[in-house]
């Protein structure tokens, strides 16, 4: 039996504002379950580029010997050769005495003391300042210039980075399994909100069947009302999880958390990230009201 359209507009409309309270439920559960599924997907995202941000500005400092003092000297020549030979490597900058000089007496603006202990370029020593690709190869660069000749110190921040790749990795992995447990209960509360928005209409569903209804007759006007119901739903809860993302940015922002500044998801991985919520909630709202009505329909 075909299914007019004419009937199925007509009849989803009919059921939605004759049951507006089960379907008023039924959106807010759909509009509050995804918009946490979005947070946690936005943090992920989010999560990824700040760790992509502070990883590529891990710096490798290579100080040479007092002997050593412009980068002409083959001693940095060596180096520097050394350096442009390895694919770890994004920026390489060469810090001769003066800009040592000119980074001292910022460091110790607030420190007389240790400011005037240095009164010269001359009492520093040059160096080599190296970006890296990726802050987990910090060690083994650093190891690469160790005892090396000419070379008197490698320096950078080990404690500090082996900490933040910990953490970076923790909050990855926190963000996915967030996603997937807040997607798995979304899924469960909605369709329990669906069955017992059907259970309610039981009879009204019996009474269809005694009259020779096919099950698809009966089923499309519903499919149809939980599709709109759930397309209304996430998108309410695209706008719950903009909210809920501001707020979580303006919180990590005024406790300083510095791995986590700033926090921004592009336009383009949030915009996929909302019409996958629609799309979710549309196949879930149809998908969830076809499934309730089996044990109706198996009369």
């Amino acid at each position: 039996m075909a299914v007019p359209f004419e009937y199925v507009v007509k009849e989803t409309s009919t059921n939605l504002w004759r049951n507006w309270m089960v379907s008023f439920a039924a959106i807010v559960t759909v509009a509050f379950s995804l918009s946490f599924v979005g947070v946690a997907a936005l943090f992920r995202q989010e999560v990824d580029h700040a760790t992509a941000r502070w990883q590529s500005g891990v710096t490798v400092a290579i100080f040479m010997n007092g002997n050593v003092t412009a980068r002409s000297d083959p001693q940095a020549k060596a180096v520097e050769s050394q350096l442009s030979n390895m694919p770890q490597v994004a920026k390489e900058t060469f810090c001769n005495q003066e800009c040592a000089f000119v980074e001292y007496q910022k460091m110790f603006a607030n420190d007389p003391t240790l400011r005037g202990a240095i009164t010269a370029p001359s009492q520093l020593p040059v160096s080599f300042r190296i970006k890296l690709n990726h802050a987990s190869q910090a060690s083994q660069v650093g190891a690469e210039f160790t005892n090396q000749p000419g070379v008197s110190a490698v320096e950078y921040a080990k404690g500090e980075v082996e900490q933040l790749l910990k953490l970076s990795k923790f909050l990855q992995v926190a963000a996915v399994v967030a996603a997937l447990g807040l997607l798995v209960s979304s899924v469960v509360l909605i369709l329990n909100s669906i069955r017992l928005a059907i259970y309610s209409r039981r009879k009204e569903v019996g009474v269809m069947k005694l009259v020779g209804a096919t099950n698809w007759f009966i089923r499309i006007p519903f499919m149809a009302e939980g599709l709109i119901q759930g397309v209304v739903g996430a998108a309410i809860g695209c706008g719950l999880t903009t909210f809920f993302a501001s707020e979580f940015r303006k919180l990590i922002s005024e406790n300083k958390i510095q791995l986590l500044q700033p926090m921004t998801a592009s336009t383009g991985e949030t915009v996929i990230i909302y019409l996958l919520l629609i799309a979710f909630g549309a196949i879930i709202g149809a998908g969830g009201s076809a499934l309730a009505l089996r044990r109706f329909l198996d009369v």
